[in-house]
Formats: structure tokens, C-alpha cells, sequence
């Protein structure tokens, strides 16, 4: 295996390899191409190059929403939480109580992944629990209750772009009852959510209902707290 030249810019898009991989030797790969970080021209994955989106100065990257992930990190036609607004114009990509800022961590080249699962927590909403097993999803390593962990779930995604193998909406690693055949991830029988939002069908009537029940509470408590 090559060493990687910290000093170099291998995909030439303006930001050094030991910026793009902070983590050496598993280098992140954000959009779960195949290509870590510094190897890629697109680290999001949104058609747009690295070069074009961090703007003038690769130290200082553009980040519209001030959330302290850059665009470049962020695609541009990816909507996570279905909320109408894409991720690189979104504070919270998840939608929970918590903002991107909080969740993220200091170091937007590895945010913050609390279970270690491949999925970031500022994509994980804080208060959803898919298994009902009394463990949130951004520290369950297994959030579908398949006894299947997440991170062998998501092999060839990410949190961005989830691998959906039985094509139903419903990201494998949130879908207990998807292919689980060694092999399956093997084969070309898989395919990436090309919904581009992380909750999309059936999945997404209980995500959103377990948010609004989630905001209604927070707003009643909101009111007891300011009556007192």
C-alpha cells in the first residue's frame, strides 16, 4: 500500500490529503463512492467539483448554513430529513432538537459518529429510536434490530447516500427485514437510496410522526416551563 504524502493534493482540488484524511489509515469517504476523501474530485457526491465549492480559501471552506460542515461535504441535492431544504442550506440535517453545530464535533473531515456505525450523528436524529430498543440511533450499532450491525449494513454507503437493497425505500441499516446474505453486498444486487433523502417510503410516515409527536411535546413543555 502506498503511503499517503500529506503534503500532496492527490485529487487536486485545492485541500491537502492530510486535511481530507485526518483519520490515516481509514480515510473517511463521505459519499461512499469507493474513493476516500483524497482520492476524490466530488467528496459529496453532488455533480459539483471539491475545487468549485470550497470557494476561495481550502482552510476556510464555504459552508452556507453555518454549520460547520463546508459544502463540499454537504450535497446540494440531498434533502436528509425531507424538510425542504438540502443539506448544504440546512443547520439541522436531521431535524432533531439538536443542530448540525452540536452534533458534528471540531473536525468536519470526521464528524462526530458516537456508535461507530458509518452513519454521523448529525445524521442520526437524536431522539429516534427505529428498533424501539431503548437505545437512540446515534448510540445503536444496530438501529433496525436485525442483529445485523449498521456499519455491515452500510458496506459501499454512507450516511449521505444509504445502501437500499431490496429497493423500498428503506435504507438496509434501518430496514430489519432487507437482504442479509453474505453475499448480497458482494453481487451487484444493491443499489444507493437514489431517493437522495435519508428517510423516503414507508419509513419516513414514522420518522416524521415520531418527530411531531417528539415538537409537540417539547412545545407543551415549553409552555409549562414558561408558566412557571
Amino acid at each position: 500500500m502506498p503511503t499517503l504524502n500529506p503534503d500532496g493534493d492527490t485529487d487536486e482540488d485545492g485541500i491537502l490529503n492530510r486535511d481530507e484524511c485526518t483519520t490515516s489509515p481509514q480515510c473517511i469517504d463521505t459519499d461512499g463512492d469507493g474513493l476516500a476523501n483524497y482520492k476524490d474530485s466530488d467528496d459529496d457526491n453532488d455533480g459539483i467539483e471539491t475545487i468549485e465549492e470550497i470557494s476561495n480559501d481550502p482552510k476556510n471552506p464555504l459552508d452556507s448554513d453555518y454549520d460547520t460542515i463546508p459544502d463540499y461535504l454537504e450535497p446540494n441535492n440531498v434533502d436528509s430529513d425531507q424538510d425542504g431544504k438540502t443539506n448544504n442550506l440546512d443547520d439541522n440535517d436531521d431535524n432533531d432538537s439538536l443542530p448540525t453545530l452540536d452534533e458534528a464535533g471540531v473536525d468536519h473531515t470526521a464528524p462526530i459518529d458516537s456508535d461507530s456505525d458509518s452513519v454521523p450523528n448529525y445524521l442520526e436524529p437524536d431522539e429516534l429510536d427505529t428498533d424501539m430498543d431503548s437505545i437512540r440511533n446515534p448510540e445503536d450499532s444496530d438501529d433496525d434490530g436485525d442483529a445485523k450491525p449498521t456499519f455491515d449494513e452500510q458496506l459501499g454507503g454512507s450516511g449521505l447516500y444509504p445502501l437500499d437493497r431490496d429497493k423500498d425505500g428503506i435504507p438496509d441499516y434501518l430496514d430489519n427485514d432487507s437482504p442479509r446474505e453474505v453475499g448480497a453486498a458482494q453481487d451487484n444486487n444493491y443499489t444507493v437510496n437514489t431517493n437522495k433523502d435519508l428517510f423516503s417510503g414507508s419509513l419516513s410516515w414514522h420518522y416524521l410522526l415520531t418527530l411531531l409527536i417528539l415538537t409537540i411535546g417539547r412545545v407543551k413543555f415549553g409552555k409549562i416551563h414558561r408558566k412557571s
